[in-house]
């Protein structure tokens, strides 16, 4: 689980935002009507269950909501050899990667979009295709297709070629589809877990927000007073390499759900920018302690670590360094990166929450996960914007589009 440790900020009591939070819970929104979902579920786990079977590696095509949430959860759950991602129409990456792939035949590609229009994804799955029947592959074999939407260019696609599709629900915006298929299907192929046990565990994490509200209150208090107090920047310091992925997920939930144009005036949304642990105590602390800045800073620390190595303790300073690194283990040295960091921003009196996670597994990251998307939505919904909109992408899609359309009729003509 997911707990708020300490913070300095000054929060104003509002019964409005309690009531905002357990009103939205209690609205049974799509995101969490899905939970609930027992058919897709159980779809879900069977298919899962027959690429595992079959393939030894899974490529996840997709971009932003379709692949940032899945790939959070299997950075952090396993090493990621099992499932890759195709995220980026970047010509050196996609060929990098494909490039590793050892064996084509028993490896099986899923393009996700939950338009099914998606530009980059398409892009990308049309050169995956063409490189499949270059080797005589069957593409309804070594590939499927995830998408909310009948009518769409990759549910139509998936019909004419006979390869699997996967229809989840149209109502669920891409960066709160996390915990749905779109996130969970891959996960569950790229980990060696029995899939009853892994629902199970998936179930708990989830019933550890819905049962119970006084966390997710004390969070959206939190993050409603940031826009209250109009910080400017918000630091999201993580510490664990397990858990950057998930800061990029909230990355985009903050952004898109709440960066809309009709945030009331007197409001100001702090721009998110994620810290990579001790590596940005050495390269951006001095811009985040700069008080004139107005930044807020967020520290999320592990409170276990699973890891026979994180306990091993250092016998020796061979370099006579004077840092006191005998008898003290990687967890020792990894937690004092950390706390000092919080101890720091409490004695200067820089503005600061300490989030701990009690450890990095299945029900701790679905609770993670859920716990964030209820705070942002019941946020969104108490200063009245949709959080689940967002025109100003759409609209910069449309003009990345139109300008791709007009420079492949310029190279025809």
């Amino acid at each position: 689980m997911l707990n708020i440790i300490s913070n300095n900020l000054e929060i104003k009591p509002n019964p409005a935002l309690k009531k905002a939070y357990e009103g939205f819970v209690e609205s049974n929104h799509s995101f969490i009507h899905v939970l609930q979902n027992k058919l897709l579920w159980q779809i879900t786990g069977e298919y899962a269950g027959f690429l595992k079977k079959n393939f030894d590696k899974l490529v996840v095509v997709g971009i932003g909501g379709s692949h940032l949430g899945t790939e959070s959860f299997v950075k952090a759950l396993s090493f990621p050899r099992k499932v890759i991602f195709f995220e980026n129409p970047d010509p050196v990456g996609i060929q990098r990667r494909w490039d590793a792939i050892e064996d084509l035949d028993k490896t099986h590609f899923m393009f996700i979009s939950k338009s099914g229009g998606t530009f980059e994804t398409l892009a990308i799955a049309n050169w995956v295709i063409d490189n499949l029947k270059t080797k005589n592959l069957e593409i309804s074999k070594h590939c499927s297709v995830l998408t909310a939407k009948d009518d769409s260019t990759l549910k139509k696609w998936s019909d004419k070629v006979g390869a699997w599709c996967l229809k989840f629900p149209e109502d669920v915006s891409g960066r709160f589809s996390a915990l749905t298929p779109v996130g969970i299907l891959p996960l569950i192929f790229g980990l060696d877990k029995p899939i009853s046990e892994f629902f199970s565990e998936f179930f708990l994490g989830a019933d550890s927000v819905l049962s119970s509200h006084d966390r997710g209150v004390e969070l959206l208090e939190i993050y409603n007073s940031l826009l209250e107090n109009q910080f400017q920047t918000m630091n999201f310091w993580v510490y664990s390499d397990q858990m950057i992925g998930f800061g990029r997920w909230l990355r985009q939930l903050w952004s898109e759900s709440l960066g809309q144009t009709n945030l009331p005036k007197d409001l100001a949304l702090p721009v998110f920018v994620l810290c990579k642990g001790a590596s940005d105590q050495h390269s951006y602390l001095q811009q985040a302690i700069a008080k004139s800045q107005n930044h807020v800073n967020f520290i999320l620390t592990l409170k276990k670590l699973n890891s026979d190595f994180a306990h091993q303790s250092i016998e020796k300073d061979h370099f006579n360094s004077g840092w006191g690194f005998e008898n003290q283990s990687f967890l020792d040295l990894f937690n004092a990166e950390s706390m000092g960091l919080v101890k720091t921003f409490k004695e200067l009196n820089i503005p600061y929450v300490h989030l701990e996670l009690e450890e990095v597994n299945l029900k701790a990251l679905v609770d993670f996960v859920l716990l964030h998307q209820v705070v942002i939505a019941s946020l969104g919904q108490h200063l009245k914007i949709n959080p689940f909109d967002q025109p100003q992408v759409e609209e910069m899609k449309k003009r990345i589009s139109e300008l791709q359309k007009s420079k492949i009729r310029a190279q025809m003509l």
